[in-house]
């Protein structure tokens, strides 16, 4: 009896993948109609003791090829070499609007805050003083989904690629959540974001909405606030990408993690629901054929696996493809079962409230 129980339970979870690759790959991939005209944004860019990374980056997003936006940026905690180095910097394209902001608690939303007050344009794009746009043409292939009826476009922030296992783990896992987040953002119900590269209007960003008792979640709770109230698009051209630098050490990527965990704390409960039951369904595909093998029936465990990836592993190639991840496709299966032991070791985070940065 439980051998069919175990045949059952398979099948479900089989079924809900492909539900979930396959109804999302054509979400991700449905085209969006252009503005007419592009529309006049304020970039947002939050800074905490990050001289080096805004010598590096802060000259590539104030120097793209966009008729009229500005940089606003917001120095959370500003040191005078910073200062310096701002009012000395030239051959940008875009003017640049610094604000010197008191640091008064972990996390940068008073920073995000003051800065969207400082801007003045009704369009935001929101990113971080870590990251270095694609090119050039970061902002207008962004901007290109913006319009009258949508309030929010979300963006692709990918790491930069670099040997070893630790990056390739961070980079699968934000491959795997891109698909989830922007096919969802393409359906008009967006429930998360990656606060390094979206575009909204400047009216959504506001106290109640930030959560500002929380010092985490800014992007997320901020979509979580206007959940089924506002129209959301998704950007996946190449050149709309922001990327950065991934941790290092599986302590700090952990500890990065630990955030988005305890924001999804904060989601409706519909929208947990669905990532619990789309996380469970891939456990349940990947490993409920080892019992299989221990009843003595490992035929049919090899054969449940290579239905399973002959039908879900070209799906995350397309993805993979999309998202310029295409080192990560010959490694799928075994990147799969790093990534449920990872989220297995990290599952006790979301019984823990998160009060710190």
């Amino acid at each position: 009896m439980w051998f069919w129980a175990l045949v059952a339970v398979f099948a479900g979870c089989l079924v809900l993948q492909i539900y979930f690759w396959r109804w999302r790959y054509r979400l991700i991939s449905s085209p969006v109609a252009p503005p007419e005209k592009e529309l006049p944004v304020s970039v947002l860019v939050c800074a905490h003791h990050a001289q080096e990374l805004l010598a590096s980056n802060l000259p590539a997003l104030a120097g793209q090829d966009y008729p009229d936006y500005e940089v606003v940026l917001a120095d959370d905690g500003p040191d005078e070499r910073t200062v310096a180095w701002v009012s000395d910097l030239k051959g940008c394209s875009a003017p640049i609007v610094y604000l010197a902001h008191k640091k008064q608690s972990s996390g940068k939303k008073p920073a995000l805050l003051a800065a969207a007050t400082l801007a003045s344009n009704k369009w935001l794009v929101l990113t971080d003083a870590d990251c270095r746009p694609a090119g050039s043409n970061w902002l207008s292939s962004l901007m290109a989904h913006a319009n009258d009826k949508i309030d929010l476009v979300v963006g692709y922030a990918p790491y930069i690629r670099k040997s070893g296992w630790l990056n390739r783990l961070i980079r699968f896992e934000a491959c795997l959540n891109a698909v989830q987040v922007l096919s969802a953002a393409a359906s008009g119900c967006a429930y998360a974001a990656v606060g390094r590269n979206v575009a909204c209007r400047k009216a959504l960003l506001h106290p109640e909405a930030l959560r500002m008792d929380l010092p985490f979640g800014d992007d997320d709770l901020l979509v979580q606030h206007y959940r089924g109230k506002i129209q959301t698009a998704a950007c996946i051209h190449p050149e709309s990408f922001v990327y950065t630098h991934a941790q290092n050490t599986y302590a700090a990527y952990a500890d990065q993690r630990g955030r988005h965990y305890a924001a999804s704390r904060h989601y409706t409960y519909a929208d947990q629901i669905w990532l619990i039951v789309y996380f469970a369904s891939l456990a349940g595909a990947l490993f409920t054929p080892l019992f299989w093998i221990g009843s003595g029936h490992p035929i049919l465990a090899l054969s449940a696996w290579v239905a399973r990836y002959a039908l879900i592993w070209p799906v995350f190639n397309a993805h993979s493809r999309t998202l310029r991840e295409e080192d990560l496709r010959p490694w799928f299966p075994l990147m799969e079962i790093l990534y449920v032991c990872h989220l297995a070791l990290q599952l006790p985070r979301l019984f823990f409230r998160r009060k710190h940065w």
